[in-house]
């Protein structure tokens, strides 16, 4: 592995360091997004719903209180807003600010993404350069062997480029696909808890 570093140029450290950088991202988002973002289980979340028809908020407050789900701030963030108008922009306040934190650092693994082919490239490029300026130097002595073993080292930056991006951009996507199933079932918990404390205010 050294050796490949070595003979791959210059160009490989900012390759190895650009998949340091992703691969810390990686794991940070991993545990964001399936560790720390939690969705309420199915029994807590129908109780919340319950109470909130019953007029017992308080009630459902404190039991969301002691949730570490991501839902649990959001729907607190709709209990806590007395009237009902605004109820509406505290979800999406809160929502927005929940999608903020989910999708933080991820603009950086997709630069990193996209970036790190043509850094790839760029090495195999400067490598080719060397390689026909030293066989124009050899001139009539030049050999096959100068112009082979050449190119195959400067194609190694092109191929540790592409074997970085490639599952960089499949866990990116997976990332997003994620983001976009929670902000989903956000705004469906929501709207739905919106009703249910619409309907109690008009029975009021």
């Amino acid at each position: 592995m050294k050796e490949l570093i070595v003979k791959g140029g210059f160009m490989m450290y900012p390759i190895i360091i650009s998949s340091i950088i992703a691969m810390a991202i990686i794991i940070d988002r991993v545990y964001v997004l399936f560790i720390k973002t939690k969705f309420l289980k199915k029994k807590t979340l129908e109780l919340i719903y319950r109470l909130a028809a019953s007029g017992e908020i308080e009630k459902a407050k404190e039991i969301l209180v002691k949730e570490t789900s991501v839902f649990a701030v959001f729907l607190l963030a709709v209990l806590s807003e007395p009237d009902p108008m605004e109820q509406e922009n505290a979800a999406v306040t809160a929502g927005d600010e929940i999608l903020f934190c989910l999708n933080r650092r991820l603009s950086t693994l997709s630069v990193l993404g996209s970036v790190l082919p043509l850094m790839g490239l760029l090495g195999t490029v400067l490598g080719m350069i060397k390689v026909f300026y030293r066989i124009t130097r050899a001139g009539n002595a030049a050999d096959i062997t100068i112009l082979a073993g050449g190119i195959w080292e400067a194609l190694i930056t092109t191929a540790a480029g592409m074997i970085i991006a490639i599952p960089v951009l499949l866990v990116l996507n997976y990332f997003n696909q994620t983001i976009e199933k929670t902000s989903r079932r956000m705004q469906q918990t929501g709207s739905f808890l919106i009703n249910i404390l619409k309907r109690k205010n008009v029975q009021l």
